[in-house]
């Protein structure tokens, strides 16, 4: 469909749903609206104005359940097809590459995700001199290390350095700040200094085991990066029921394994994106909802060959806003898998960069010149929370210096 088309349907809402359903605040109405008259340039000045990433949003976003989940026109029919008018737009028209001149201020970004290449998309076009330190050997965070490359066409990554590089902004790639780099030896260098280094440390469960256990990011790692096939396992259990669990059984089943996901609650509360699951079914993984793994079977050498499940029952909404769960007594059930991997969920540790990190009031901290944003300050967010937040810490930024 093309964005002229996709934007047809839109009924241009004095109050529109969609844009309260969008993380990262785009004005979606307007470039709709625009785009549907057929100001395209006015409709994409509109939607790089917010959000600087389009090509990463239209390919990622859970948009079933933000901005086509909130269309009054899917109330009674088929939601205006958003992420269609926005792919269309990003593909067609360039982001601005104009800058104010150069303010003499300089600021250290630590990490190379998501709300960094936000923020440093927005920093230097209001003229700050902006240097990206990462340990990887390129940009996206998790983007590039933990979403499969047929669900995101990681080329898009290299085009976004390229106009981030247009703008002046500097990359020093296998820089690990806390091991290569100390962290306070950038506050006499830099004006600032925002950290955003991801939520990548995984909850792991209370067992261990030689082979067969993995964590979901590392899993993606290795597949992503490695090119790894994981041919010793045959049967896998993949615990979870986010992204990151859809991402790790959809790549699993398509290298030819026996999935099958494991979900503590019904498939209605499942965090992952709706047409990921759909597509998980398409390609063959299997699902136990209602089921919790609680512990695991090993052989003589240490090696996983099962495990221990317990039915579960949902009750009462909890904090989240869905069904709390509930074990079932005395309903044990042994599920055979060679690899068990545990997609439960990850945080951010800042342990290794030796100082004590304690978040303060908007996305400053304990540390003066010290800023905080994305998955470090929020806990695990989608992309576009993470853009948004890269872009309100860039202001904050600029306004804790400029005012």
């Amino acid at each position: 469909m093309e964005g002229r088309e996709a934007a047809r349907p839109c009924l241009g809402c004095l109050n529109p749903l969609c844009q309260t359903g969008c993380p990262v605040g785009n004005r979606i109405r307007d470039f709709v609206q625009e785009t549907k008259k057929g100001d395209l340039e006015k409709a994409a000045s509109i939607l790089y104005e917010v959000n600087p990433f389009p090509e990463f949003t239209s390919a990622l976003c859970d948009h079933e359940r933000q901005c086509k989940g909130r269309c009054i026109r899917g109330v009674k029919g088929e939601p205006v097809e958003v992420p269609t008018v926005e792919a269309f737009l990003s593909a067609n028209f360039k982001r601005d590459l104009t800058k104010k001149p150069a303010n003499g201020h300089r600021i250290a970004l630590i990490g190379a995700g998501i709300a960094n290449l936000s923020a440093a998309f927005f920093l230097s076009k209001k003229g700050f001199e902006v240097d990206v330190y990462e340990k990887d050997k390129a940009i996206g965070g998790a983007i590039r290390t933990g979403i499969p490359g047929f669900r995101f066409d990681k080329a898009l990554l290299a085009n976004v350095q390229g106009d981030l590089e247009a703008l002046g902004v500097h990359f020093f790639f296998g820089k690990e700040v806390g091991k290569d780099l100390p962290l306070n030896q950038f506050w006499n260098g830099y004006d600032s200094v925002l950290l955003s280094v991801g939520a990548q440390k995984n909850n792991m469960p209370p067992f261990t085991a030689s082979k067969g256990l993995l964590s979901g990011l590392e899993l993606l790692r290795k597949a992503n990066l490695e090119q790894e096939s994981f041919p010793s396992y045959r049967k896998c259990l993949v615990w979870g029921g986010g992204n990151v669990a859809m991402d790790c059984a959809r790549t699993l089943t398509r290298l030819g394994k026996d999935v099958t996901v494991v979900y503590r609650r019904s498939s209605k509360e499942m965090p992952a994106n709706a047409n990921e699951v759909e597509e998980a079914i398409k390609e063959g993984v299997r699902f136990a909802f209602l089921t919790n793994v609680k512990d695991i079977i090993k052989n003589e050498k240490d090696e996983v060959v099962g495990a221990i499940t317990i039915a579960m029952e949902l009750g009462e909404k909890d904090a989240s806003g869905r069904a709390s769960f509930h074990e079932i007594a005395d309903s044990f059930t042994e599920l055979p898998c060679d690899l068990l991997v545990s997609a439960i969920g990850q945080k951010a540790d800042l342990s290794s960069l030796g100082l004590e990190i304690e978040k303060g009031e908007g996305h400053g901290c304990n540390i003066p010149k010290l800023f905080l944003a994305g998955d470090c300050r929020l806990g695990p967010k989608n992309i576009a929370a993470c853009i948004k937040d890269g872009r309100e810490a860039a202001f904050e930024i600029i306004h804790s210096l400029m005012d």
